[in-house]
């Protein structure tokens, strides 16, 4: 669950994000933090198939609350499609291929317990 929105910090209080997570999302402040347009979509599925809560203001307006607590969005272009669809791998998720693609393209890491992200060649903080 996503707790508090606003400048507190929201997305380093959840008890499911690991210490190292935590650390490359707090510890760094001069690093951008990249939010995927894809990740949108897949919050925003969880909500509705009840596998996930949020607060209502995430989803009526995602974009401002990232930007409030310093959160970059990454947007989908054609660039980052077709990379993603030429990546060597059988992951199938077509979101964690787009999420993979992006971070490839801006040479950053992504931060998630999937371990499916290891075998898209990104780096991953968990």
């Amino acid at each position: 669950m996503i707790g508090q929105i606003g400048p507190s910090r929201w997305h380093a209080d959840s008890p499911r994000l690991s210490a190292s997570a935590r650390r490359a999302l707090l510890e760094a402040p001069e690093r951008a933090i990249y939010v995927s347009v894809a990740s949108a979509f897949e919050i925003s599925t969880k909500v509705r198939l009840g596998t996930l809560t949020v607060p209502p203001a995430l989803l009526n307006d995602f974009a401002y609350v990232l930007e409030a607590d310093g959160f970059r969005l990454l947007e989908i272009d054609t660039d980052s499609a077709i990379r993603a669809g030429q990546l060597a791998s059988f992951h199938r998720d077509p979101f964690d291929r787009l999420i993979a693609a992006q971070a490839r393209m801006i040479k950053g890491a992504v931060v998630t317990n999937d371990s499916a992200f290891h075998e898209l060649d990104v780096e991953v903080f968990w």
